[in-house]
């Protein structure tokens, strides 16, 4: 047997989803209204849902990687897999600390960074991966980023939880293309 549907609960949530034309009309509804606007709101929540997830994939700028299901773990042999692991948890965006993966090229530093962003984002944070070369080459060749501008970007970065780059090995990357053109 079907529980009783709370017209209150059902008043909130469409509060929630501002829905302004239902709660417009909301003293035109009856209880045998209730089960159908329950069944709309369950689907205006998941297609909210969805389409937030699908944002957040977008603007990560994750592209294509290898899932830590298929990561090599015994190469290298000092990847600590533990701590990788509880990276995953994702406690440091709640403490606001920053982690810093390092290591030669090609052992995984930038497969590992890009699996913890597609977890924060399936956890409903908003997360950028962007390669420091990407990155600095933008910078490169950007126009000189006016006070205004550079506010903006500065707290962009600032409300994205997680930020992620390959940026240590770019930047040295970036200072020797440098001196090679001086």
């Amino acid at each position: 047997m079907n529980e009783p549907i709370d017209i209150d609960a059902l008043q909130q949530q469409a509060k929630v989803l501002k829905l302004h034309g239902l709660l417009a009309h909301w003293d035109e509804t009856d209880a045998t209204d209730l089960p159908l606007i329950d069944k709309l709101l369950q689907w205006e929540r998941r297609e909210r849902q969805q389409r937030g997830l699908e944002r957040r994939l977008a603007l990560a700028r994750l592209g294509h990687f290898k899932a830590l299901a298929d990561f090599d773990w015994d190469w290298p042999q000092q990847c600590d897999k533990g701590a990788i692991s509880d990276l995953l948890k994702l406690d440091f965006i709640k403490d606001a600390t920053n982690i810093i993966l390092m290591g030669p090229n090609g052992v995984g530093k930038s497969t590992i960074a890009r699996n913890i962003a597609w977890q924060a984002v399936m956890q409903g944070h908003t997360a950028l991966f962007v390669e420091a070369a990407q990155m600095l080459g933008d910078l490169a060749v950007a126009p000189p980023i006016s006070p205004p501008d550079f506010a903006a970007l500065v707290y962009d970065l600032e409300e994205t939880p997680l930020v992620s780059s390959d940026l240590v090995l770019g930047i040295t990357a970036f200072r020797q293309v440098n001196r090679m053109q001086a």
